[in-house]
């Protein structure tokens, strides 16, 4: 059994990735259904929380609303181009800007869509602000097979 740790992530638009070292290995889509059996059965994967991605319309005045809440530990993810992103049939380049905070039992990765066409976008679009994922950390062999 492997050591290493892989983030799998699971949407809120159903579907099921593996995210290792930033590159992204498509296991298989399924309905949320499905994902909340899968969850029920190990209900020791909700301690393995890495993160929480949560999409806002503006990441600037989301850190400062967190900061005047008392959260210290934000720090500025900048804008990231994320070339290759598979999008409703399409290969398309998602432009985000990130900020992220970290507390004892995982961290929220914030994520400003800053261009149309993405799935960020549209999350955003069709529900507002809100948690769009969220990543699970799991053996590297397990989410493998």
């Amino acid at each position: 059994m492997m050591s290493r740790r892989t983030a799998l992530t699971l949407s809120a638009c159903t579907a099921l990735s593996v995210l290792s070292y930033g590159s992204v290995v498509h296991v298989r889509a399924f309905a949320p259904e499905a994902a909340l059996q899968v969850a029920a059965r190990d209900p020791t994967i909700y301690t393995h929380v890495s993160h929480l991605g949560w999409v806002v319309r503006d990441v600037d005045a989301t850190a400062a609303a967190w900061r005047a809440l008392g959260v210290t530990n934000i720090r500025d993810g900048g804008v990231q181009e994320l070339p290759g992103v598979a999008y409703r049939g399409t290969t398309v380049t998602a432009r985000v800007k990130k900020a992220f905070a970290s507390f004892s039992n995982g961290r929220i990765e914030w994520i400003q869509p800053l261009n149309e066409g993405t799935e960020y976008a549209n999350f955003l679009a069709r529900h507002g602000e809100g948690v769009q994922h969220v990543a699970f950390s799991v053996p590297t062999d397990a989410a493998g097979t």
